[in-house]
């Protein structure tokens, strides 16, 4: 799911349900997410959700994180965000997460919320053995022949700098609309519903 959201001190108890995918040039997103709010400052969020990958499978990916609004005396909302993500299929494995400051100012009376974050991601891949059969022709005599290919195991860690910008967007009482972009390890674009 997406990286950020709005930083605002809730005054009471809120739960929001959100819905969305994310879409780069090399994988996908398709997930839902709890938030929950403990304390007026603090909220707590799990996601689940699948992970698409450009030639490779489709995998089960889950995210738990915490977000604290910081009572600052601005316009502005201030929040610290951290996340941990992470994902198992049959040819990746993924563990990573974040750590973010968000701001969030909402300067009209109809409710739309902007919002952006920076910060750093750091994420560990490790890519399975993976064998793919190739088709060749023999040129000798113009055979085909079928011949294995293996990609051996390997692990990579990396860490990016986070930046995202969004807007939260009331389309019904407790129905809103966002769009966010982000970029990390690459560019994102972000859509979806959440209930609140």
């Amino acid at each position: 799911m997406l990286p950020s959201e709005t930083a605002e001190i809730r005054t009471n108890e809120w739960v929001d349900i959100t819905a969305g995918a994310v879409f780069s040039d090399r994988q996908q997103f398709y997930g839902a997410r709890d938030t929950f709010s403990i304390m007026p400052e603090c909220r707590l969020f799990v996601d689940l959700g699948v992970v698409k990958r450009a030639n490779y499978s489709t995998d089960l990916g889950a995210q738990v994180g915490a977000l604290y609004a910081i009572p600052l005396d601005t316009e502005f909302d201030n929040a610290v965000r951290a996340s941990l993500y992470g994902s198992t299929g049959d040819q990746i494995g993924e563990i990573g997460g974040t750590l973010s400051w968000i701001i969030s100012y909402q300067p009209l009376e109809n409710g739309v919320i902007f919002y952006g974050g920076l910060g750093l991601e750091v994420d560990n891949k490790n890519f399975k053995d993976r064998i793919t059969n190739v088709t060749l022709i023999n040129p000798a005599d113009g055979t085909e022949y079928t011949q294995s290919i293996i990609e051996p195991s390997r692990n990579e860690t990396k860490a990016y700098p986070l930046f995202n910008v969004g807007a939260l967007m009331p389309v019904l009482e407790h129905v809103n609309l966002f769009a966010e972009f982000a970029y990390s390890d690459n560019w994102w674009i972000g859509v979806g519903l959440r209930v609140r």
